[in-house]
C-alpha cells in the first residue's frame, strides 16, 4: 500500500478506495501535484528570499543601488523558513519600536 507523506501540509496521502480485486487503488495524481506544487512554492519563496538578500549586500558594496531596498524583503521571505533570521527581524522590529516611542515622548 502505497504512501506519500507531504511534509509542507503534514498530510499522509493513502489510497481513497479498494478496487474490485481487493488491492488497493493508486494516490489520486491531484493530491500529489497539490504536494508538489506547495514544496516548489516553498523552494521559489527561499531561492527569491536568497537572490534579494545577495543583490542586496552587492547593493551595499557597489555605489550604483540601495542595498537595504533588497536585503529587508529577502529576510521577511527568509524568516518563514529559518528561526535565526526570524529572531534578528524580531530584534530589529523591537528596537525599531522603541526608539519610536522615545522619540514620540
Amino acid at each position: 500500500m502505497p504512501v506519500v507523506t507531504c511534509r509542507s501540509t503534514r498530510a499522509t496521502l493513502k489510497p481513497k478506495r479498494r478496487l474490485a480485486t481487493g488491492a488497493q487503488d493508486t494516490i489520486l495524481p491531484h493530491e500529489v501535484q497539490v504536494c508538489m506544487t506547495r514544496y516548489a512554492r516553498h523552494a521559489a519563496r527561499i531561492l527569491t528570499g536568497f537572490a534579494l538578500v545577495f543583490i542586496g549586500i552587492a547593493g551595499l558594496l557597489l555605489p550604483i543601488m540601495p542595498g537595504w531596498v533588497f536585503i529587508i524583503p529577502g529576510l521577511v521571505l527568509l524568516a518563514d523558513y529559518f528561526p535565526p533570521i526570524r529572531r534578528l527581524l524580531d530584534w530589529a522590529k523591537q528596537k525599531l519600536e522603541e526608539n519610536h516611542a522615545r522619540l514620540r515622548n
